[in-house]
């Protein structure tokens, strides 16, 4: 019972073994998005488009954890920009945004630059030729919010509780490697060699069969008035 239990305990190793190596590889990579200014694309590289504002709106995304019950939430704006000519976009812009600012362009000609390969999220709103939304203060918050997360994956207490994690987690893989070999070892000594009987009519190794039939039968009665008679013949 106790040895299922270890059994059963280590049988975590793997999981914890991989939240630490998952804390390290986030701590890595918020340091080079850090590095990089929040991975924002050049000014260059971003979609330029003129329209009309159509409507805005605030969206909340709530994610639930199935294991521990908790939720992170995330806020966001969005606006719906008719171009001059084809479809409705859809913009994202970022909850850092004074919501004043966005509320004045409802229904006002502007010129925007977006990302199409981040959910269009913006980074240059432009009304009348003035930045509203500039691209250098999106680029300052994104390296704010860079160095944020950076701060918290490589804080002293972050790394030690993924060091200790990936400790713990490749120790109890082993012994539980250990434990796994030693049951096999004792399976092995368990085993007994299987018995050898020879068949054949004519085999003389084999021990006599037993004879169930002939072990219970009754032995032959003997008649009482013989028995009586012998014992009153005179002797020769």
């Amino acid at each position: 019972m106790i040895k299922r239990f270890i059994h059963w305990t280590l049988g975590y190793s793997i999981a914890i073994l991989l939240l630490g190596v998952g804390l390290l590889g986030m701590a890595a990579y918020s340091s080079y998005k850090a590095s990089v200014g929040g991975k924002i694309p050049p000014e260059t590289e971003l979609i330029v488009q003129s329209g009309k504002v159509t409507e805005g709106r605030e969206i909340t995304v709530e994610r639930r954890r199935r294991r521990s019950g908790g939720k992170t939430t995330r806020k966001y704006y969005e606006l719906d920009l008719q171009p001059t000519n084809g479809e409705p976009i859809k913009l994202r812009v970022d909850f850092t945004v004074p919501r004043h600012v966005l509320e004045q362009v409802i229904d006002e000609d502007v010129t925007v630059k977006y990302d199409k390969n981040d959910d269009n999220t913006t980074y240059v709103i432009q009304s009348d030729g003035e930045d509203l939304v500039s691209y250098a203060k999106m680029a300052e918050i994104s390296q704010l919010e860079a160095d944020a997360e950076k701060a918290s994956f490589t804080s002293s207490g972050s790394l030690a509780a993924a060091i200790i994690m990936i400790l713990l987690g490749g120790g109890g893989l082993f012994l539980r490697r250990k434990l796994a070999a030693g049951d096999s070892q004792d399976d092995n000594d368990a085993v007994v060699p299987p018995s050898e009987v020879k068949i054949g009519a004519n085999v003389k190794d084999n021990p006599p069969a037993f004879d169930k039939d002939a072990a219970f039968q009754h032995p032959r009665e003997v008649p009482t008035d013989s028995l009586s008679q012998n014992q009153q013949a005179p002797k020769a």
